[in-house]
């Protein structure tokens, strides 16, 4: 397929990119048929439902249920009561999102939802950074270059975009076709108010979405109801969704519709030359108007947070909630650099994520095989509590957006520097804090979420893919004892291979030992050294690299650019 013009291999959901729209109305049991017609395996992930009490069907590859093998179906059922608002489906299996394997999920409630009549129609607007490169491709890439991020060729609006083709290198059995009537267009009828649901359903940036000459009034944040809130544009990270409230007052004709990468999160060391990153040009049409852009003008004021969430003080819940107190308080640190095996990864207290597959966690617990998941940063909370965790970022790098599971959480406050709660406490919100899914720990700071903690195993990770596949992730198993009494469907079971799990529930069951080597043993064999040695620990500086066609590459402190090739000689 070519969205912006460039020909590539994407994964499609019925022949569609992005895939179709799923829509509920709340307390509905939704039930969504997966057949995997790729030669991989494959899992989705139902991204902000709670799954109360189906804990795994959240689709987590190596976590909550192994995945689809090729040829395979399988039958996702779960209950929607407690859920409404924009939400989204996506791949849980290696970086397959980055490839076209995602779409919304909106949840109806005629009867909570505030502001039903305070708009006459709905759209959805799907933002998403876009690469011309195949994931699997990059990440060999990246490894070989020593970095973990690249920049996005393009950014596109519900999968369209256009490209200037003449500034690319395109490779041989790849096309490029520049059309600039490729883009997302809206219909506006002259006095009637339309919400707009914006998903950042992005692999990496940061996103700013605008339309010229019309505010945007904020009514929702990740499936939570907010007081109105209005804004010129609005900062949505990867991950986030915002309903917004747009109305068609201004003079008929058309406008752009902008969605732009925030330039200052790609900060690379030692770079003088960041390629120029694209903007999503779409376009709103009112009814009858003139087909002109004169007066449409682009919000051009700084709010000066860039990298970073929208004020979360301005965010305020409509049906308030105060701070809960906590049981127990968990803090994380963020670091990236190379591991033991001179690998770049991303550890969180000195762990990094690996990924067994076809050994979730979920199961692990279930059978009483918990050693199985022993490798790996785990939580054990074993009784329903409210939790706080602190997230220390890295101290170097930009934002990171980390995404819990299975709960909503209150974020509590976010600051610069090393937390310190005799310093920083009174920086909290403890009267209405917003309540979320993704919060974004802005550059170089910390984050401080609370959430209650109900049974299951629940990921938390950064929603940066990039850094994921570098396993900058922790899971919380909650409640292990409620786990073992889960009635865990067979389908789930039969989609593992390497380890019998009925078979193991069996025998714990009549009081045999579950414990089987041969399993322990495979599982064990080529699983990376974790941590690091603070004597020998060197920061990673160099995360970010380009693996593009374009002709722009990046330009380091040092190097020379011939005025006339364009060729980079570089130095050191």
């Amino acid at each position: 397929m070519s969205p912006d013009g460039v020909s590539r291999t994407l994964l499609t959901v019925n022949n569609q990119f992005p895939g179709p729209k799923i829509e509920a109305i709340h307390g509905d049991v939704i039930r969504v048929h997966v057949t995997n017609l790729l030669d991989e395996p494959t899992s989705i992930h139902w991204h902000g439902i709670t799954q109360r009490n189906t804990p795994y069907e959240d689709g987590v590859v190596g976590v909550t249920n192994c995945p689809i093998p090729p040829g395979r179906r399988y039958v996702y059922e779960f209950n929607t009561t407690g859920s409404w608002g924009t939400f989204w489906w996506h791949s849980h299996s290696g970086a397959q999102y980055t490839d076209g394997l995602y779409g919304p999920l909106v949840i109806h409630n005629p009867e909570a939802e505030p502001y039903i009549n305070d708009y006459d129609e709905e759209r959805v607007l799907m933002l998403s950074d876009y690469y011309h490169v195949e994931s699997p491709t990059m990440l060999r890439e990246l490894r070989k270059l020593g970095a973990l991020e690249s920049f996005p060729d393009n950014v596109i609006i519900n999968g369209k975009n256009n490209v200037n083709c003449n500034l690319l290198d395109v490779p041989e059995g790849r096309t490029c076709e520049s059309n600039v009537t490729n883009i997302e267009s809206l219909n506006f009828e002259p006095g009637k108010r339309y919400r707009l649901r914006l998903l950042n359903t992005g692999t990496f940036a940061n996103t700013i979405f605008s339309i010229d000459n019309h505010t945007l009034t904020i009514i929702e944040a990740d499936g939570t109801d907010l007081k109105k809130y209005t804004v010129d544009r609005i900062t949505v990270h990867v991950g986030q969704r915002y309903s917004v409230i747009v109305e068609a007052n201004q003079t008929p004709q058309n406008y752009y519709m902008r969605a732009e990468l925030d330039r200052q999160c790609f900060y690379t060391p030692g770079v003088v030359l960041v390629p120029e990153l694209p903007k999503a040009i779409g376009t709103v049409r009112y009814v009858n108007g003139t087909d002109t852009y004169i007066k449409s003008m682009h919000h051009l004021e700084d709010t000066g947070r860039h990298c970073q969430d929208m004020d979360p003080s301005a965010l305020e819940n409509y049906y308030p909630q105060a701070a809960p107190s906590y049981s127990q308080s968990i803090t994380l640190s963020m670091r990236f650099g190379k591991n033991k095996e001179n690998v770049l990864r991303g550890f969180l207290n000195n762990v990094t994520f690996n990924n067994h597959p076809n050994s979730p966690t979920l199961l692990n617990m279930w059978s009483v095989q918990d050693s199985l998941s022993g490798d790996n940063l785990i939580y054990h909370i074993e009784e329903p509590q409210y939790i706080q965790v602190v997230i220390q970022g890295t101290p170097t790098g930009n934002e990171h957006p980390f995404h819990l599971h299975g709960q909503e959480f209150y974020l509590m406050g976010t600051g610069t520097g090393t937390y310190n709660y005799t310093q920083h406490e009174y920086l909290l919100n403890y009267v209405n804090p917003v309540r979320r899914d993704v919060a974004t720990i802005p550059p170089r700071g910390w984050a401080v979420i609370r959430f209650y903690a109900h049974p299951g195993v629940w990921f938390f990770h950064c929603h940066m893919d990039w850094h994921l596949e570098a396993g900058l992730a922790v899971q919380f198993v909650v409640m292990p004892q409620a786990i073992q009494n889960l009635t865990i469907p067979d389908k789930v079971l039969d989609q593992c291979t390497s380890v019998d799990y009925a078979y193991t529930r069996r025998a714990y069951l009549a009081g045999e030992d579950p414990m089987h080597g041969v399993y322990i043993e495979e599982l064990k064999k080529d699983k990376p050294s974790q941590g690091w040695d603070d004597n020998v620990w060197k920061e990673e500086h160099k995360l970010m690299a380009d693996v593009s066609f374009r002709r722009t590459k990046l330009l380091r402190v040092g190097d020379h650019r011939d005025p006339v090739t364009n060729a980079v000689e570089i130095k050191g």
